[in-house]
This record gives C-alpha cells, sequence and structure tokens, in this order.
C-alpha cells in the first residue's frame, strides 16, 4: 500500500472487529450464542445502509463513515475486505447473501474490473476465499 501523504495508516484493522465478530457470530463450537445481529451490524455499519426510520445523528455518522460507501477511500474499502475476509468463515451458509451487499458487490467488481486498481490484487483473494468457502459449505 502506498503511504498517503498528511495520513497515519495501517493495514492492519483494530482488534476491536475481531471482538466484535466474537460477539456477534460466535466461532463454531465456542458454546456461546450471538448477542447482537451481525446482520444489522454488516447493514449499518460495514455497508452503510438502514431503513429510513432509523436514520439517528449516529447512523448518519456510520453511513458517512461506512467501509464500503462510496466515498469511502480505498484504505477503509481494504478494511472493509479484511472484514468480509474474517466474517465469511463464520456465517451459516443460509446467512451468506447477507454479507454481498449492494454496496459490497459494487466495490467489489470495480476493483476485480481492472488489474491497475489499487485493491485488485486483494478482490482477487475474495474470489478464491468465496470459492473454497463456497464449495465447502455446500458439502456441508
Amino acid at each position: 500500500m502506498a503511504k498517503i501523504p498528511g495520513r497515519a495508516w495501517r493495514p492492519q484493522v483494530h482488534y476491536v472487529w475481531d471482538e466484535l465478530l466474537d460477539d456477534l457470530l460466535p466461532p463454531v463450537g465456542s458454546g456461546r450464542s450471538p448477542t447482537g445481529s451481525f446482520q444489522e451490524f454488516f447493514r449499518i455499519v460495514v455497508d452503510g445502509k438502514w431503513a429510513r426510520r432509523e436514520k439517528s445523528s449516529y447512523l448518519v455518522s456510520c453511513r458517512a463513515e461506512s467501509l464500503f460507501s462510496g466515498s469511502a477511500s480505498n484504505e477503509r474499502k481494504y478494511w472493509g475486505f479484511v472484514i468480509f475476509q474474517r466474517a465469511l468463515p463464520r456465517v451459516k451458509a443460509d446467512d451468506l447473501p447477507m454479507l454481498f451487499t449492494k454496496n459490497f458487490m459494487r466495490t467489489w467488481i470495480n476493483h476485480l474490473s481492472r488489474f491497475d486498481r489499487y485493491l485488485h490484487s486483494f478482490a482477487r483473494q475474495i474470489v478464491s476465499l468465496d470459492a473454497d468457502y463456497s464449495s465447502t459449505a455446500l458439502v456441508c
């Protein structure tokens, strides 16, 4: 990743994301039940979508700073791809469609479409991860 002048950015996702995933999508065999709705969390915070009646100042802030919004920086999109990558193996096969939101798909397709896109190689990694996971999920 190229350094952006005037900004301090790290490609590592903050550890709190792993904590959130553990709470919302507990690992299989952990004996824990989810403490909230991962679908709602992903839809609002990661993808930036919510029902019109939910518009509060907090949610407006979340939407403006969501990871796959049209105005999101490449750094935020990278974080979104990492979170997607970490969430995919934890999601039940029946719930997979919730990860493939409109904003995620637009971002993913845009970065897959040309090799000179900033996140092209990372988007390709997600394709192979999806293919591997899909074939395993279909067998189970």
